[in-house]
């Protein structure tokens, strides 16, 4: 049986294809996807930004505990996730738990919404995020960082400015990626 060009072109193109999806897939992955869209839906954020926040948090990796001690696939630490599971009441919680998705992604996206809410703004509210609420107030007040107290001009810490950055950047990428039904897994 003889092999046509057009069926060697088509094999190649199903290769490039099924490889570079992987390999997307591999960089940019999206796990939770229901989970992500729900709790993101509950809190009034763009699924992208979620997975942006993710991606740059823990590149979805469930298990991801950080040198600060924040854990989960939002990097939460405890003091902030106890404070969360107690304001919007999750039964049976425990901070022992904060490993397991729906919870991590519940309370990642609920302070995230908490700080987009107090301070009108997502590049500040991931700053806060990153670098917490106490300095950003400070730089909000500091007319070297901001010249309005509203937004900021210059992020001090150099990892905070680099996170913002980030989330961004994978924002956009999912914002593209989520578009496409394959995708979702």
């Amino acid at each position: 049986m003889k092999i046509t060009k057009i069926a060697i072109i088509l094999l190649f193109l199903a290769l490039v294809y099924f490889w570079g999806v992987y390999a997307i897939r591999t960089v940019y992955p999206l796990k939770y996807y229901a989970l992500i869209s729900e709790a993101a839906q509950k809190y009034g954020l763009e699924l992208s930004f979620v997975c942006g926040l993710i991606h740059t948090e823990s590149r979805f990796d469930a298990n991801a505990v950080s040198g600060k001690n924040a854990s989960g696939l939002m990097q939460l630490t405890k003091s902030t996730a106890d404070w969360g599971a107690s304001e919007i009441g999750i039964e049976n919680y425990s901070y022992d738990n904060i490993l397991t998705p729906d919870i991590n992604i519940e309370l990642g996206c609920w302070y995230i919404s908490k700080l987009i809410n107090q301070y009108g703004d997502e590049s500040v509210a991931l700053a806060a995020y990153n670098g917490g609420s106490g300095n950003v107030d400070r730089w909000l007040a500091d007319k070297k960082t901001s010249s309005d107290g509203k937004t900021l001009q210059s992020v001090p810490f150099k990892e905070t400015q680099t996170f913002i950055e980030r989330v961004g950047k994978s924002e956009k990428i999912y914002n593209y990626l989520l578009k496409f039904k394959n995708y979702i897994y």
